[in-house]
């Protein structure tokens, strides 16, 4: 009995599994809490810093998130394909949306190991970022959209975000209520 608990204290640990969020925000700049506040209770903000010290940011609207803020949570990888997204730490998160308000090359940098090869350009990484889920709100899209300031920038990606999640959850269920499992009952072989 000893035996079997001291193999069992040595044994590595199991991997945990990735927590699950609707939306996940990298960066807690204007724009990202801008749009964090706007996405609600189903959103998570990460930002690397341990605290929002910079003039820059609007401290008044994080007390007035409904969603999660982790501070000092430092993204290491993002893997599309998987719509997964890793920390320093080792935590790991499965995602539906994510936005990325860091520059793009500190972004590139994440999804580098699942990249596609043919991609060469900063736009055509834009376009295979979006068919993966990840909407990138820097300050040449702000440009390119018109936003007025980045609280401005927030808002329009996270009503684009809603729009995206609605329609992908109402075409999966349309026409019925979520599913309702069917009860199968074991029958008898059939005699002819």
């Amino acid at each position: 009995m000893v035996y079997l608990l001291k193999t069992l204290a040595a044994s590595p640990a199991r991997p945990v599994p990735p927590e699950r969020r609707r939306t996940i925000i990298i960066g807690g700049g204007p724009t990202g809490i801008s749009a964090a506040f706007h996405l609600g209770e189903h959103s998570l903000l990460l930002e690397r810093r341990a605290s929002l010290e910079d003039a820059g940011s609007p401290r008044a609207l994080v007390p007035l998130l409904r969603g999660e803020l982790r501070f000092g949570a430092n993204v290491v990888l993002v893997s599309p394909s998987l719509h997964m997204l890793e920390l320093a730490d080792g935590t790991r998160f499965v995602y539906d949306k994510l936005l990325s308000t860091v520059p793009m090359t500190d972004l590139a940098d994440m999804v580098m190991h699942d990249l596609a090869s043919r991609i060469s350009h900063a736009e055509f990484l834009r376009f295979w970022l979006a068919e993966h889920d990840i909407e990138v709100v820097d300050r040449a899209t702000q440009f390119c959209q018109g936003d007025v300031d980045e609280m401005a920038a927030g808002k329009r990606v996270a009503e684009y975000i809603h729009r995206a999640l609605a329609g992908r959850f109402q075409a999966r269920h349309r026409g019925s209520s979520f599913f309702v499992p069917r009860l199968v009952e074991a029958t008898a072989t059939a005699t002819p």
